[in-house]
């Protein structure tokens, strides 16, 4: 992996750990949904990870081991439904089940290095 892409994957996993301190201790849903700032927060930061899926070489996006289309896919459906109609159920569970899945990936693709 080039040194570029191993900067990328820094960023994004630094922005994964924001991500997760603004979400720490909110041990339900309903304390999620009820809290303005941290829906809007993390859903700056998924745009923010998104964004930064652009930046990868196209060595780096051809092959992957991270899931990249999904990852833009996000942020596009954030960055597009932010007037309202985001769904915020699906944000948290994602932010549940599927950043951890990214941050562990990213972490092993970070110490092959």
């Amino acid at each position: 992996m080039k040194k570029h892409d191993t900067l990328v994957l820094e960023k994004i996993l630094e922005r994964i750990n924001s991500l997760q301190e603004f979400t720490v201790g909110m041990g339900s849903i309903d304390d999620f949904l009820s809290d303005e700032k941290t829906k809007n927060a993390s859903a700056m930061v998924l745009i923010r990870i998104g964004e930064l899926t652009r930046h990868f070489t196209p060595e780096f996006q051809n092959n992957a081991p991270i899931p990249l289309s999904k990852m833009k896919a996000l942020r596009n459906e954030i960055a597009h439904k932010y007037d309202g109609s985001l769904d915020f159920v699906s944000l948290w569970n994602t932010i549940q089940k599927s950043i951890p899945e990214l941050k562990s990936k990213i972490a092993e693709l970070l110490a092959r290095q």
